[in-house]
């Protein structure tokens, strides 16, 4: 009987911790995608945002460059 009890407590306890490990994995999964979608957002909007800062600076320096040329 005791090795049954055994056997049945070694049993729950090893599903118990497959669980937890599957879970802990498909959340560290599920964490790491989140975050390199963010990831990508964001050097997306550091991409348009630079594009945007060298057009206006290219703009400035066409105004100067100009501005000097009639003089």
């Amino acid at each position: 009987m005791k090795r049954k009890k055994l056997l049945g407590f070694t049993t729950a306890d090893s599903l118990i911790g497959l669980t937890i490990i599957t879970m802990f994995g498909f959340l560290y999964g599920e964490v790491t995608g989140v975050m390199n979608q963010k990831i990508m957002h964001q050097e997306v909007q550091m991409q348009k945002a630079r594009r945007a800062y060298e057009q206006k600076q290219i703009k400035s320096t066409n105004r100067l460059f100009n501005d000097r040329q009639h003089r």
